[in-house]
């Protein structure tokens, strides 16, 4: 209609431009207050991009500690302005210890950024993020209040939590360019407190096309229950049967907002059995929610006594074998559907060496077992059917670790893999262990994640050439949403 107008002759109405004038002062309202404060280059300078710490300083808000709210981006150093693509993740420990003493976790600023910087320098996430031109975006929260306070709009405490306020108004910023690059598209990644985080934001805003969250405390309401009465009953103004309350903590479950379909969009849940931080009824909660709406999710038990010491996240680290799920939660992100099958669940009719494992390294596994062979065997370790999903095409990733590998050439043959026909071997130099162990993974990943074309079908196998031992963990199947 506006192109029939114009070929007309005629000007755009008075509404319109004054539209498009609410839209130019929104953008400056949104951009006007911003101080860039740090600049790092140096750590990501080989994917050539830097970290960018902004604070708003024009003392519209601040956080508890007096500071002024603060976030971070990690984009190109060089033409930001190609980013379409943000990842906003959201950090934990954000649930307020102000109140209740027994949350022993600190909510201030240092505490968020200590929990960022960990996010950033620990984890293989922002590395993927990079290769795929995304930005990833980290609000900080200063406020103990989990990311639901509106600021001097908040409806129990007003002008004290401005955590749900403070995303809004980064991702305004974002909005009007403040990055460096306009998003055309926004995902989320919650790691435990900041999976409930990601769901109440996304369910909120109407704005996240995919969403991971990582072991978290997902409800407010089973959050009252079993984790703190104090902290919901501060933020939400009262417990939860009290009918004014009630829409508080209904606004912000991330249940809720997944089974009112105000999240609908692909959800990945990744999970562990034998969290020590996170209860299983969470996760247990938001699968029920998720069973219930249907449509695009995943979900994955770990259920293994790692990583680290308190079995907590999962799905951030570029350790192996724990990479991978990293690496498959990022291609769910970027329009991929996932399938793991458990190594020691193959019928495996076919094989001739290995055997299921467990115990020692092997708790490391996914399920805490995997197959396993030395290095003195030879022969099929295993057999797997490709989905028929993948008619369409798609690939699989071996979930594996290699050891024994000391004195084999780097061009030595330790694996083949043979399906739809094709033959690929992982070659000693592939699967050694490296100085720099990002360095290695990003080596391993490259050559063990199989490309699928389409019309791939039967069986898929892996031989095992001798010389070297080998732990598999899991097939991860992945096909293109798109295409189904």
């Amino acid at each position: 209609m506006w192109s029939l107008l114009f070929a007309l002759g005629c000007s755009r109405s008075a509404d319109t431009a004054s539209s498009d004038e609410a839209v130019d002062t929104a953008a400056e309202a949104a951009l006007s207050g911003v101080e860039l404060v740090d600049e790092d280059a140096t750590f990501f300078h080989a994917l050539g991009y830097s970290f960018l710490t902004y604070q708003l300083t024009d003392g519209s808000y601040l956080g508890q500690s007096g500071d002024p709210p603060t976030w971070i981006v990690l984009r190109p150093t060089v033409a930001p302005d190609d980013v379409r693509d943000v990842l906003m993740w959201f950090h934990g420990g954000s649930y307020a210890d102000d109140v209740d003493e027994n949350l022993s976790f600190p909510c201030d600023l240092q505490a968020g950024l200590d929990l960022v910087e960990a996010a950033i320098l620990g984890a293989y996430v922002p590395r993927l993020a990079a290769e795929r031109d995304w930005a990833v975006v980290y609000p900080i929260n200063d406020w103990c209040d989990g990311f639901t306070g509106l600021g001097d709009e908040d409806p129990v405490e007003p002008g004290e939590h401005y955590g749900r306020h403070h995303v809004e108004r980064v991702m305004a910023w974002l909005d009007a360019g403040g990055g460096g690059f306009t998003p055309d598209r926004y995902v989320g990644w919650g790691a435990s407190a900041g999976a409930l985080t990601a769901l109440h934001v996304a369910g909120n805003s109407g704005r996240f096309s995919a969403l991971v969250t990582d072991s978290g405390p997902t409800s407010t309401l089973r959050y009252h229950e079993l984790v703190s009465r104090l902290a919901m009953e501060h933020l939400f103004g009262g417990p939860p049967d009290e009918a004014e309350a009630e829409a508080r903590y209904l606004a912000h479950d991330g249940e809720e907002v997944v089974r009112s379909g105000r999240f609908d969009g692909p959800l990945a849940l990744p999970w562990n059995a034998q969290d020590l931080v996170t209860d299983v009824v969470f996760p247990e909660g938001l699968i029920g929610a998720l069973e219930e709406r249907g449509g695009d999710f995943v979900v994955h038990d770990y259920n293994h006594p790692a990583p680290g010491e308190i079995f907590h996240t999962q799905a951030r680290y570029f350790e192996l074998p724990w990479a991978y799920g990293t690496l498959a939660w990022m291609d769910f992100l970027d329009g991929w559907q996932l399938a793991w099958e458990e190594a020691e669940g193959l019928a495996c009719d076919g094989c001739d060496v290995g055997a299921p494992c467990e115990g020692g390294d092997a708790e490391q596994l996914s399920g805490a077992s995997g197959r396993c062979a030395s290095s003195s065997e030879s022969g099929v370790l295993a057999v797997a059917e490709v989905p028929a999903e993948l008619s369409a095409g798609g690939r699989v990733m071996l979930v594996l670790r290699a050891f024994e590998l000391d004195g084999l050439a780097d061009d030595a043959p330790v694996l083949a893999v043979t399906v739809g026909g094709e033959r690929t071997e992982l070659l000693a130099g592939v699967l050694a262990t490296a100085a720099n162990e990002v360095d290695q993974v990003d080596r391993q990943l490259a050559h063990t994640v199989i490309e699928l074309p389409p019309g791939t079908e039967g069986e898929l196998v892996l031989e095992i050439d001798g010389g070297a031992g080998v732990m598999l963990d899991a097939f991860i199947w992945q096909w293109s949403r798109a295409a189904q």
